[in-house]
């Protein structure tokens, strides 16, 4: 298994180096990105190596003791920080998830956000039931006007893909033809723009452009 050394290795520094693209991208996507669940496996495993490591150090090793200790946490802190974006996306865009509409988009969860999703949809129908009609004055509605169900597709508003973003080309992009019709010249590697997402989202899955 890969671990970190005083020095990280090439493999470590890509995965933590690919780790805040992802998150990232995550962050200023208007959509739900794919999980990328191997590399959070990999540098979950690497931080549960480095714990080992950290634990059977001699207590002279101060210094690679604190190297050790670092990484482990900077690491930590991007996973966590991953993480929390998507759970924030997923509160956000909750009943569009809950919705048909939203069916891909639920694949690109893993199943312990599908679950956390579930349970965080029947709470927010609850609370909502609670707010809107737990009064004396609403309880002679008809309960089909009291079902929170039949109105959540109103409020199931689907993430804004003709939003704008920024992004910078990790490489040379061909021109990007906009929904209005406009094409945008080819993208130079390093370039930044500001671009609707939409006709960025084949070149962000490709890695040719990553959102800043």
């Amino acid at each position: 298994m890969a671990d970190f050394d005083d020095a990280p290795s090439s493999s470590t520094s890509d995965d933590i180096e690919r780790l805040r693209i992802v998150c990232v991208n995550e962050r200023f996507a208007p959509e739900l990105l794919p999980h990328e669940a191997e590399l959070i496996k990999r540098l979950q495993d690497m931080v549960e190596e480095q714990e080992k490591r950290i634990s059977e150090l001699r207590a002279d090793q101060s210094q690679s003791r604190l190297i050790y200790e670092l990484e482990k946490e900077r690491v930590m802190y991007r996973l966590s920080s991953y993480l929390k974006a998507r759970i924030c996306k997923i509160k956000r865009l909750a009943l569009y998830l809950a919705s048909p509409e939203g069916a891909d988009a639920r694949s690109h969860m893993t199943d312990k956000e599908q679950t956390f999703h579930n349970k965080y949809v029947e709470l927010y129908k609850e609370h909502v039931m609670l707010e809107a009609w737990g009064h004396a004055s609403a309880q002679a509605l008809p309960p089909r006007v009291k079902d929170i169900a039949s109105a959540a597709e109103l409020l199931a508003k689907p993430p804004n893909i003709q939003t704008h973003v920024f992004c910078v080309a990790t490489r040379a992009c061909d021109p990007i033809v906009l929904s209005s019709g406009r094409v945008v010249d080819q993208l130079a590697r390093g370039e930044v723009a500001m671009l609707p997402y939409a006709p960025l989202r084949p070149l962000l899955a490709n890695g040719d452009v990553q959102l800043c």
